[in-house]
């Protein structure tokens, strides 16, 4: 996929800064041009499942490819089979251990400055005052009053004081 991608790169960077009608060849003139291009257009009409489906057998690469970066528009959808070449385009460093060892690693920095983290408890009330959430209540009946920040992420909280 990188050495299909880096033969026909010039064809799409090449209209990347010139606005429609100012200057320079179509995308679709230029593909027709190319000898991958009939290809390519293909892979343009496909979404970005079947292109990943196609050129990968695992499911997990599948869905490594599949959110590397994260595209804007679902990959079911029609039309969105440039977006499977995205994670070999932009490079995006994956941390020895997988990405959990950077929130450990956050997490171990925190700490280190006498600050707590709180992870996996049921949120049951923010406390909000002067428009502003200074704390919480969990399911357990624990208050935590914070001093720099709080984190919500759906019905748990990560809890800095």
């Amino acid at each position: 996929m990188h050495d299909e991608n880096e033969a026909i790169r010039s064809v799409f960077d090449g209209n990347g800064f010139t606005p429609p009608g100012f200057g320079g060849k179509s995308v679709a003139e230029r593909l027709a041009e190319h000898p991958q291009g009939k290809m390519w257009q293909r892979r343009l009409a496909m979404s970005q499942w079947q292109v990943l489906r196609d050129n990968f057998e695992d499911d997990h690469c599948r869905a490594f490819m599949m959110g590397t970066p994260p595209s804007m528009c679902p990959p079911q959808y029609p039309m969105s089979g440039r977006s499977a070449y995205s994670a070999i385009r932009t490079s995006r460093p994956i941390p020895k251990g997988g990405s959990g060892i950077l929130t450990q690693a956050l997490a171990k920095f925190i700490e280190a400055l006498n600050r707590v983290v709180l992870t996996n408890k049921a949120v049951t009330r923010l406390i909000i005052e002067n428009g502003r959430c200074g704390g919480v209540e969990f399911a357990d009946g624990s208050l935590y009053r914070a001093e720099k920040a709080v984190c919500p992420r759906s019905t748990s909280i990560n809890w800095w004081t």
